[in-house]
């Protein structure tokens, strides 16, 4: 029950600390990291999608509200008006932040989803290592 309550949560700490933990033994670790890596990955990936939603939104109403003002020159018929809200002029401080907190999402992503699938492959090489290994005790 600890594995899939606590465990996502305390996978964030480092392994050193994870087992200082009283019940650190009582905890099944792959499942836990694999779990959190899940979870990272979703929440990240939402982040990333609301992010893109607020920043388009956004982007499109100045830009729609620019043309419909009549600030956008003479002569802008709807199909400009239209072309507009998919051309944006090169980005500023604001749409320097905005690329780089997408960046910083979409890193988040993919570590989460490398982090979930190697472990469990990690976790499989040393169960075979340590079978080698009591393999070869007992021989001798």
């Amino acid at each position: 029950m600890l594995t899939y309550l606590l465990g996502p949560f305390l996978a964030f700490l480092p392994k050193r600390w994870r087992k200082t933990l009283p019940f650190s033994q009582s905890i099944h670790w792959s499942h836990a990291v694999t779990l959190s890596g899940f979870a990272e990955s979703a929440v990240s990936f939402a982040a990333l999608l609301q992010w893109y939603t607020i920043s388009m939104t956004t982007w499109v109403n100045r830009g729609l509200d620019v043309a419909m003002s009549g600030k956008a020159g003479s002569g802008i018929t709807d199909q400009a008006i239209g072309a507009m809200a998919l051309h944006f002029r090169e980005a500023g401080a604001l749409g320097a932040a905005d690329r780089a907190f997408t960046l910083l999402l979409a890193q988040v992503t993919a570590t989460a989803l490398y982090r979930a699938k190697s472990y469990d492959a990690e976790r499989e090489k040393r169960k075979n290592a340590e079978l080698v290994a009591q393999g070869v005790s007992e021989a001798k």
